[in-house]
Parts: C-alpha cells; structure tokens; sequence
C-alpha cells in the first residue's frame, strides 16, 4: 500500500461519523487484500469508492435526512418525499441511510433550479447526478453545472442536463 492510500484512509478517518466505521473498515480491508495481491476488480472498486467519497464530500460533510429536515423546516417524512420526487439529490449509502450532498442548500434553502436539473436527469441514478452536477461539461464550457446553477444560469444547465449521456453535437 503506497502513502497515497495510506492519507486516504487517514482521511476518511477524519470525515466519517463514528457509525461509518464499519464502510471504512470495508475500505481498509479492500486495501489490505490489494497489498497481498489484490485483484484488479477489487482495485478498481476503491478506486470507485475513493471517487463517490471525493464527490459527495468536497464541499463539506453531507446531510442525514433529520438534518435537511431542520434545515427546511419541515419533517423528516417531508425530506423524504421530496428526494423520492426528484426535489432533492441524496445518495443512499445502503444501512446508513441517505446522505444528501451539503452544496444543494443555499440561504435556508435549496439552490433555485436543482428541482429542474433532477428532473431532466430523473433517468439517471443519484450517483450519476452527483457526477453530472460536479463534473465540468463542454455545454456549458467546462463549467460544472453547479457552477452555473449558483451563478443563476439555470436554462443552460437544465439544456445540458437534458442532453447528458448523448453525444455532444459539434
């Protein structure tokens, strides 16, 4: 195991509730078995972990479904049903729940136009969304659609939105 991986569990270890020990357990044992010959699905799959990591928390520790609730003020039911319309982006960590990533809440609120962005990508898993609203996009000139929706240029994320997964017109 090279330093890298070594800062990245360390990393981990920094962000994660204590309830998480048992994903950064699974992390470091993935870890442990590539040091004694791991094979390449297994690699690939912590490098898929250390991704969906690095996205759902570059922009501060997501949210538990209790604590949109009592940033909205509404009830957790409430959170709950708005993520099963496509009104809010969570991604499900399976046992632990729905972690709902922190840059879609803006002033007490959620950030104008993600209800029109989820729903344009509605055929696509919350993951996928996560990637699409972080990674830069040549339709809105490498801008990532967060960018642009902070920005207020909601029409041409919803555009590109709508357009993603299909080949990029020249």
């Amino acid at each position: 195991m090279c330093c890298q991986d070594d800062l990245f569990v360390r990393h981990f270890y920094d962000h994660f509730w204590c309830e998480d020990f048992l994903f950064v357990w699974q992390i470091h044992l993935l870890m442990v078995r590539d040091v004694f010959g791991g094979s390449f699905p297994r690699k690939a799959r912590l490098r898929g972990m250390k991704v969906k990591q690095e996205l759902l928390y570059s922009d501060g520790q997501p949210l538990r479904s209790e604590e949109v609730a009592q940033l909205l003020g509404i009830s957790r039911q409430a959170v709950d049903k708005r993520r099963g319309k496509g009104q809010l982006l969570a991604v499900s960590l399976g046992k632990r729940g729905y972690f709902y990533p922190l840059w879609q809440f803006q002033d007490g609120g959620v950030l104008v136009g993600l209800d029109l962005v989820l729903t344009a990508l509605a055929k696509f898993d919350a993951w996928t969304q996560l990637m699409f609203m972080k990674t830069g996009d040549l339709r809105l000139n490498n801008l990532t659609p967060l960018e642009c929706l902070v920005a207020g240029n909601i029409d041409a994320v919803v555009t590109a939105a709508a357009g993603y997964g299909e080949p990029n017109p020249a």
